[in-house]
């Protein structure tokens, strides 16, 4: 990469200011008061010596943060906030106006925080993280705060949301400015990020966690994007163009698309059910998604839930009252109308149990599962794909319970519990994913765990 490579690299970054302007609370460039948070890893790293370059006036410092979460071993994390630290007194030694912020949050309190919001430890130092973010920008007044997000975060998240069942708002993938948030590397690939340092000899952090594939996220980068740029190529571009023609149709459906009046209770969402039942099922689930995020349900829910909840309203017999819930949302019908209440409840209110005696499509929590009958045994579909193996009728499906065991290879039982902490299972995932049970005989043995659906792996006993 020359000189004046990274000179470009600059200008793009410089060039979505300026493309960004007018949503910002000045009209000059030089005017705006920007902060940025750096990690250690080449992408904020590369953000913040952009952004000195840029921004490199006396005016309004950079205001720089960095959050040391302490979830890692100790010398990993402390020695990411020591880098970061010196990278920065680097910088101002060389003249660039910087200020920076170290948050480091107490050992344990991540740990803490999770088992008290019942969710798994990522999700945890996200909201965390976010919390101190939310400080930092009304500390220092800031127009905006910095986001090292890139182009392959950006066809990460696609390739994610997608193979999670996303569709609508979510398929558009990761915004550039949500509020005070702005992401400029957006449009830069990671490995100009990495030719752009290391033209300049500037080193970074690496986080050995991103290696570990039994995060989903990780899954795809390492497994299924090099399998794409082998396989398909172009595959970038016709996913982004994809996206960019679904968020033109969801612009049109969403002007033109029938609406219902909401109307606001105490800490819930009335819909006449009259109403409601005029709607096409596409504007339902828009409209139940939409009352959902006006209540501050920020969990992601999914289409198995909102289909049920749908089908139930249309049947008489449940017409005049019955109430379903999911994670943080709760939705009833009383009184001729369908009530969205945000509860408060934790992961582990979320419980499904079925004995499946025959044939038949069934509606969970987690989505579909279709039964097909062959003799005594039925073959089973979860959300549309065979779980290859055939359970022998009746059979039980739930999601964990306290102390579930399942065989291993060795013929070993082996809790469910530490099955997901080994695969990195969310807790909101936890409680979705199906675990079925022989009755047959007398052990009345877990035989089957389906995660895949979810981006995890199967645990089936071949007998």
């Amino acid at each position: 990469m020359t000189k004046s490579v990274v000179n470009e690299f600059d200008s793009i970054v410089k060039e979505q200011f300026v493309l960004n302007l007018p949503e910002f609370s000045t009209k000059k460039i030089d005017d705006l008061k920007i902060g940025v948070a750096v990690s250690g890893g080449a992408d904020s790293v590369s953000l913040l010596i952009s952004l000195c370059h840029i921004f490199n006036s006396k005016k309004n410092p950079l205001n720089v943060i960095t959050v040391n979460h302490f979830i890692r071993p100790e010398e990993e994390t402390c020695g990411d906030v020591f880098f970061v630290k010196e990278l920065c007194n680097s910088l101002k030694n060389e003249g660039f106006n910087l200020e920076l912020k170290i948050i480091d949050l107490e050992k344990g309190e991540i740990e803490n925080l999770a088992k008290k919001r019942k969710c798994g430890i990522e999700e945890a130092a996200r909201f965390v993280r976010y919390s101190w973010f939310e400080k930092f920008i009304c500390e220092k007044n800031l127009d905006c705060l910095c986001l090292a997000h890139n182009k392959n975060d950006q066809m990460e998240t696609l390739l994610m949301r997608f193979l999670q069942g996303s569709s609508g708002e979510a398929l558009s993938g990761i915004k550039q400015l949500r509020e005070k948030y702005f992401r400029p590397l957006l449009v830069i690939e990671r490995e100009e990020i990495e030719k752009y340092l290391n033209e300049q000899k500037i080193d970074w952090r690496t986080d050995k966690t991103n290696f570990d594939t039994n995060y989903l996220r990780n899954k795809i980068r390492h497994k299924l994007v090099p399998l794409l740029d082998e396989e398909f190529v172009g595959w970038k571009t016709a996913l982004q163009n994809g996206v960019e023609k679904s968020s033109f149709d969801s612009e049109i459906i969403e002007k033109r698309r029938k609406k219902v009046e909401f109307i606001m209770e105490k800490n819930c969402v009335k819909i006449p059910l009259e109403e409601f039942d005029s709607l096409l099922f596409g504007e339902k689930v828009r409209e139940l998604i939409n009352a959902a995020n006006l209540l501050g349900c920020d969990k992601r829910i999914p289409y198995g839930f909102l289909k049920d909840v749908i089908n139930s309203a249309k049947k008489m017999e449940v017409k005049n009252s019955f109430c379903k819930k999911f994670l943080d949302v709760e939705i009833k019908i009383q009184n001729k109308n369908l009530f969205v209440k945000k509860a408060d409840n934790s992961y582990t209110d979320v419980h499904f149990f079925a004995i499946i005696e025959n044939e038949g499509n069934y509606d969970f929590p987690f989505g579909e599962m279709k039964v097909v009958r062959k003799d005594d045994f039925g073959t089973i579909f979860v959300n549309g794909k065979n779980v290859d193996s055939d359970f022998k009728f009746p059979f039980c499906v739930h999601n964990l319970r306290l102390n579930d065991e399942i065989e291993n290879s060795e013929g070993k039982l082996k809790k469910i519990a530490d099955i997901f902490s080994d695969w990195h299972v969310t807790e909101e995932d936890r409680a979705l994913i199906p675990i079925f049970q022989e009755l047959q005989t007398e052990e009345q043995q877990n035989i089957c765990i389906i995660a895949d659906f979810l981006g995890y792996k199967n645990w089936i006993v071949r007998k």
